[in-house]
């Protein structure tokens, strides 16, 4: 079922559309109301429906988007967890496996000020032994290896 404009947070949400939407989150198991308003119950169903879609939902439902790919399919896909683990509710990726990218790095060097010396990164104070949350250069955290 196709929709004319976006529906859910930050969306244009017109009562159409939300109505398409709300049977679609309903048809794939959902409980939801459909009444074409899309309030916190709506929102919070596109956000349900895309945690098995994406690493980061954005309860957002685009007119080309995946969201509403999968919202008409029969076939649910969902996440590949390998690269995952869960930690109470929510999924974390697998840090280890991240790289940072120039830009990256350009970013955080307009938050972070170089520091060469060991600081306490909760109060900004240099130390001069571990403790933890213990950051040097561009807040670079330190662990503890003993």
């Amino acid at each position: 079922m196709p929709i004319k404009y976006p529906v859910g947070l930050n969306a244009t949400n017109n009562r159409s559309d939300v109505i398409t939407i709300q049977k679609l989150l309903v048809k794939q198991g959902l409980s939801l109301k459909i009444d074409g308003l899309c309030g916190n119950k709506t929102i919070n169903a596109i956000r349900e429906f895309q945690k098995r879609l994406m690493i980061y939902p954005n309860s957002y439902v685009d007119i080309n988007g995946k969201t509403l790919k999968f919202l008409n399919s029969n076939k649910m896909t969902t996440l590949n967890n390998s690269n995952f683990h869960s930690v109470g509710i929510s999924r974390k990726f697998d840090v280890t496996t991240l790289r940072l990218s120039q830009s990256g790095i350009n970013l955080l060097k307009n938050y972070q000020s170089l520091r060469l010396k060991i600081y306490d990164n909760q109060t900004g104070k240099e130390i001069s032994h571990y403790i933890k949350g213990a950051t040097i250069g561009y807040g670079y955290l330190i662990r503890n290896t003993s």
